[in-house]
């Protein structure tokens, strides 16, 4: 029997060292995915941050273009009244010149 239980025993430690062999391949499997997934988290936040980045660019852009185009929609609507008051102004001419035309014909015929 002690042919046996030194058998035994040395199918326990065999079996002891492959598990303690398989642990140790497990927790350097593990670690090695921690360190991929910790690089792949570190490359998530800096694309991250160039889109943010990226993001806060493209708003001003469109803040810039708004001001753009409510600059332009403003000098319109000058622009119109002044067309207006320059029309006022064009007929009023023209009714004065009749009206001075007139006038010296009236002095003419006057005198």
């Amino acid at each position: 029997t002690s042919a046996s239980r030194s058998d035994l025993e040395r199918l326990k430690s065999e079996i002891d060292a492959d598990r303690a062999e398989d642990e140790s391949r497990l927790l350097i499997m593990c670690k090695a995915e921690i360190a991929g997934l910790e690089t792949a988290c570190e490359l998530a936040r800096k694309v991250e941050e160039e889109l943010m980045e990226e993001r806060e660019e493209k708003q001003r852009a469109l803040a810039q273009l708004h001001a753009t185009h409510t600059a332009i929609q403003n000098f319109n609507t000058v622009k119109q009244e002044k067309q207006g008051l320059i029309q006022t102004l064009v007929k009023q001419n023209s009714v004065a010149s009749s009206r001075q035309t007139a006038q010296k014909t009236e002095l003419v015929e006057y005198v």
